[in-house]
């Protein structure tokens, strides 16, 4: 019986030593760009357990650790990196990942559908030729345009001041008696 109790007890201090609880601590960091900005709404997840956090407008995360956990890094602009505890309380930069998207080739396998566009385009070709629309010719811009801004006969007032008709007999009389004054 006291060998029993022995064992159990033994048996309880033994698992209370291996079944405690790691040690949790909290990790904190910034993750920033090369060019110093913050970058926000990055996911970071802890490998072991599958939680993850987002950083928030600064760039600033928060996220409690066990011992030996180590934490990735995933957003679509940079490249993924490993944090693990030795980063705590540091400011981590970022690599920026360039993806190249492969060019997507667009055909329609329905050759019905091709067929009825192309008889479409033909049919509205042969209407265009067929009739032109009223008031695009180059007669029908001009009086639209005299109408709207007056004629070379009656003077574009608006635009110039008003027009006034002086006879060439006139003008070339004002000259001539200038001239005969002179000498």
């Amino acid at each position: 019986m006291r060998l029993s109790l022995l064992l159990f007890a033994f048996w309880v201090v033994a698992f209370n030593c291996t079944a405690q609880s790691p040690k949790k601590s909290l990790l904190s960091a910034v993750l920033m760009s090369p060019d110093s900005v913050p970058i926000p709404d990055v996911a970071i997840i802890n490998v072991r357990t599958e939680q993850a956090v987002r950083t928030n407008t600064k760039g600033f995360f928060q996220i409690e650790i066990v011992e030996g956990d180590s934490l990735v890094t995933n957003h679509i602009t940079f490249k993924k990196r490993v944090i693990t505890e030795a980063n705590n309380a540091r400011t981590l930069l970022l690599e920026p990942e360039i993806r190249e998207l492969q060019p997507i080739d667009v055909t329609t396998d329905n050759s019905q559908e091709e067929q009825q566009m192309n008889e479409m385009a033909q049919s509205i070709n042969q209407i265009a030729k067929q009739k032109k629309l009223d008031g695009f010719d180059r007669k029908s811009r001009q009086t639209y345009f005299y109408d709207q801004h007056g004629s070379y006969n009656r003077g574009f007032s608006p635009h110039f001041g008003p027009t006034v008709g002086i006879p060439l007999g006139k003008i070339t009389r004002l000259f001539k008696r200038k001239s005969r004054k002179s000498p």
